[in-house]
């Protein structure tokens, strides 16, 4: 069932298991006061000897295993016997970025070149970079309790795909996971070979199914072995250190996967021309689960669960890598056998399988034992999980993993829920809670929204009730973001209001360590900093635009509950108000972050002469402040261009012309250039081709890399886009193909 629609009765009237005898710690356990309380915590979070060390009073800095200022978390992490330090995170986090421009790189590399045409390795090479530069955004948000283990992993994620994408390009020896996906991805039938979508939707189809069969490679078996040899090469000999130490930061990188599909949906709009961005969230998700088996939250409870269980069958194996001269990584993984571990393991986490066809997604056949699975990845029917939680006792259900408990929850809560699938998500709930202390890990893993999505009545109630006082308060901005983002995205229902609220009712005595504070000032808190983001993304920047996109979000009650702490917002639409700032003095002097929000704002919608207007303000102070480059790269020159007009978009041409097609990257002239080329061809795609070809130094290798390396192909495919004046202005600068077919 959905959530209610109607408000239900206030948390504080709900009956649960929820009382103010327990205060809920940092890592999501219990404790009482005191001495006990402290106990409480550290022996449900860390070893022996550790948590010992925090009951005498030491502090992880105290420890001398916290040094400098790295951004954590919290200074009070699940075990403070892991090292941070602050020399270790530069130095890896300097490394990821390395590595992002390598696979920034390859992405440009695959969507066509002199020497190649389009590899459809593109779309999974393009969304990785995207997830690996939000990662290092989140790293700087203090997202991570161990940021440099975080940069570690990158670091392995992304060698583990570089040394597999080298092998396949030199003819060499391919591990099974990768090789099926690049099968795939060269295979003009797509996934499941011909289809009625490949038939309706193009090349759509085929490039979603590529997409979707590397993300399965990468995060069935890339992921937990670079979890795996991380913790054993570099964090095992610490003072009582655990894998699962490092699970509350891995469950917490929900919003890197919503910010990094975002960005991939303009990618697909720009080079299919299909709408894939307006298509709600729950709607990608669900047909992402039910076509092609790409139910992410769950794929990232079942990879962990799996790197869990090679340290705990002793099947990590040997680490391929080793830190080499200029920070990086020396070793090579498909040059010995080093998926046979994961590929073999049984127990909780069992073997992963690459896919299933299509005709076994609309009959999931599961059972707890995997045995008539499509996936032995530990899908298990709704009555399975019921039964499994009714006749196991609470010390037996607290045993499982955070991310096993995660698993049944989820599919509790998927397709049809009835009292027996809320009432089993509630005790799963109550464990982790109660018994098993590890319910922020626990629920960044099954995700809020959607156990709230699938309960009402009663059960809504109570489960809401736990949240406000044991889980909100707790989690990431980052985590709070996608939840909040989720409930404003589409209609706004009573339960999404009252998610919101409770959320940023919760962040107002946290301040930026994640510890509460009473009587903290508010621009200090982690709530103020949420609604400053809530405006960054939907109302042009600033403190101010989150007030306004609230007010737009709420109604009645949950409004004035916002307003008494936060503060009303200015009685001024976002619109106007952004016209107005971009009006006053000092416009080039806001960050460019703002500027970007500014300049979506007034695209989204209809735009009108005022709104235009705007746009070309901020254009010109970013043209004067020097980053009018990164402006429009951000914002996208597709997005302005097809929603300005008239003489205000002969204005925005004359700086695109003068300060921006010249200077910007020939990747990403590139990706204009084929965005534009793709169907019909509109007067301005035709204008910006043109434009874009005539005025770069490199227009005679953008034309060659059109033509998969003859240039003649190249114009060729440009003279049947273009007519008229831009035909002639290219002809001119690069004569004609002479191809009439």
């Amino acid at each position: 069932m959905a959530g209610p629609t109607q408000s239900p009765k206030t948390a504080a009237d709900a009956g649960s298991r929820v009382g103010t005898e327990c205060e809920p710690t940092a890592n999501g356990g219990v404790s009482g006061v005191g001495e006990q309380g402290r106990a409480h915590r550290g022996q449900g979070t860390m070893g022996n000897a550790a948590a010992q060390a925090v009951l005498a009073g030491e502090t992880w800095r105290s420890s001398g295993n916290l040094q400098g200022s790295p951004p954590v978390r919290s200074e009070s992490p699940p075990n403070i016997g892991i090292e941070e330090h602050e020399a270790t995170y530069k130095q890896r986090r300097a490394a990821a970025e390395q590595q992002l421009t390598r696979q920034r790189a390859n992405a440009d590399r695959f969507m066509g070149s002199a020497e190649n045409p389009f590899d459809n390795r593109y779309w999974f090479t393009r969304v990785y970079s995207h997830v690996t530069e939000n990662e290092l955004q989140s790293a700087d948000n203090r997202t991570f309790y161990y940021p440099s283990y975080v940069m570690q992993c990158v670091r392995y994620f992304d060698q583990i795909y570089e040394d597999n994408i080298k092998a396949a390009d030199a003819g060499q020896n391919v591990e099974d996971h990768w090789a099926r996906a690049f099968e795939v991805c060269a295979d003009e039938d797509g996934y499941f070979g011909p289809d009625i979508l490949d038939v309706l939707s193009g090349d759509l189809y085929r490039s979603v199914t590529s997409l979707v069969i590397s993300m399965q490679a990468h995060i069935r078996y890339d992921l937990p072995r670079a979890e795996a040899w991380v913790f054993n090469s570099y964090y095992k000999g610490m003072d009582d250190a655990d894998i699962k130490d490092f699970e509350p930061d891995f469950m917490s990188m929900m919003d890197v996967f919503d910010r990094s599909a975002a960005t991939m949906n303009t990618v697909i709009d720009d080079l299919h021309h299909l709408p894939a961005s307006i298509m709600p969230r729950s709607l990608q998700d669900l047909a992402m689960a039910r076509w092609f088996d790409a139910d992410m939250a769950t794929e990232r409870a079942v990879t962990w669960e799996r790197a869990a269980q090679l340290k705990e069958q002793d099947k990590i194996g040997p680490d391929p890598y080793r830190e080499g001269p200029g920070n990086v990584l020396i070793g090579n993984v498909t040059e010995d056998d080093h998926l046979s571990n994961v590929a073999s393991l049984g127990g909780a986490a069992q073997t992963p399988m690459m896919e299933r066809g299509f005709g076994a997604a609309l009959a999931e056949t599961v059972g707890m034992d995997g045995e008539w699975s499509w996936n032995p990845a530990t899908w298990f029917g709704d009555q399975n999980v019921r039964s499994t939680t009714s006749e196991s006792s609470d010390t037996e259900l607290a045993k499982l993993s955070a991310s096993r408990r995660a698993q049944m929850m989820r599919r509790c809560a998927t397709g049809f829920t009835l009292d027996g699938d809320e009432d089993t998500i509630l005790k799963l709930i109550d464990i982790s809670l109660y018994h098993s202390k590890d319910l922020v890990v626990t629920i960044d893993a099954a995700n809020a929204y959607d156990l709230l999505s699938a309960t009402d009545g009663q059960q809504y109630r109570t489960m809401r009730a736990t949240f406000v006082a044991h889980y909100y308060r707790h989690i990431t901005n980052d985590v709070a973001m996608s939840y909040i983002r989720r409930a404003m995205e589409g209609p706004t229902g009573e339960w999404h209001e009252e998610m919101i609220v409770d959320i940023l009712k919760a962040k107002q005595f946290i301040n930026a360590e994640g510890a509460f504070v009473q009587d903290l000032p508010l621009e200090q808190s982690q709530g103020h900093a949420l609604v400053s983001r809530i405006g960054d993304e939907f109302e042009g920047g600033g403190y101010d635009g989150g007030l306004i996109e609230l007010e737009e979000q709420l109604d009645w009650g949950e409004e004035d509950k916002i307003q008494a702490i936060y503060g009303a917002a200015p009685d001024v639409a976002g619109d106007t108000r952004v016209r107005e700032l971009t009006a006053k003095a000092g416009l080039k002097n806001r960050p460019l972050s703002e500027r970007v929000a500014m300049v979506r704002r007034l695209l989204s919608g209809a735009t009108g002469d005022s709104d235009e207007a705007s746009i070309i303000r901020i254009l010109n102070a970013s043209k004067t402040r020097g980053d009018l480059v990164a402006l429009i790269d951000e914002v996208g020159a597709i997005r302005i261009a097809e929603d300005v007009h008239g003489s205000e978009w002969t204005q925005v041409r004359t700086i695109f012309r003068q300060s921006y097609y010249p200077k910007t990257s020939q990747s990403e002239a590139f990706y204009l250039l084929n965005a534009c080329i793709v169907g019909n061809t509109s007067e301005w795609e035709e204008e910006m081709i043109a434009d874009l070809l005539v005025l770069r130094s490199d227009g005679h290798e953008l034309l060659k890399r059109l033509g998969g390396g003859d240039k003649n192909d190249g114009l060729s495919t440009v003279e049947w886009q273009v007519d008229g004046l831009e035909q002639d202005r290219i002809e001119r600068v690069f004569g004609s193909s002479g191809r009439w077919w």
